[in-house]
């Protein structure tokens, strides 16, 4: 069971046959306070960076997207064309191999397929 985003109190329980994504607040009420509540176009917002943790001050723009970083130095950081490779098993054949992507199970595209079939 999870809270409802604006007061914090439970939400009831949703049927699995019910289509469309899951309620995120508790009533029609506290929807419309939560969004009364957000800042809006024009408004100084404080956050924290991604890669630093430093806080940092934007205005708010009207698309209503937030950076993530507190300046161009600490984006490529979380890249991960800039991580260190990491040393991994390939899931299939069990071979060594080198990769940047924290997911990445496999060696190649053969052995991930051959994986997918069985």
């Amino acid at each position: 069971m999870t809270a409802c985003a604006g007061c914090g109190r439970p939400l009831p329980p949703v049927p699995a046959s019910r289509p469309g994504p899951r309620p995120r607040y508790c009533s029609p009420a506290c929807r419309t306070r939560q969004w009364h509540r957000t800042p809006r176009a024009g408004a100084v917002v404080t956050l924290r960076c991604r890669t630093c943790a430093q806080p940092f001050e934007y205005i708010v723009k009207p698309t209503g997207r937030r950076p993530r970083y507190c300046s161009t130095a600490c984006l490529p950081k979380r890249q991960r064309w800039n991580r260190e490779p990491i040393a991994r098993r390939c899931a299939a054949c069990g071979a060594a191999f080198e990769t940047r992507y924290l997911r990445q199970r496999f060696c190649s595209t053969a052995c991930r397929l051959e994986a997918r079939r069985g």
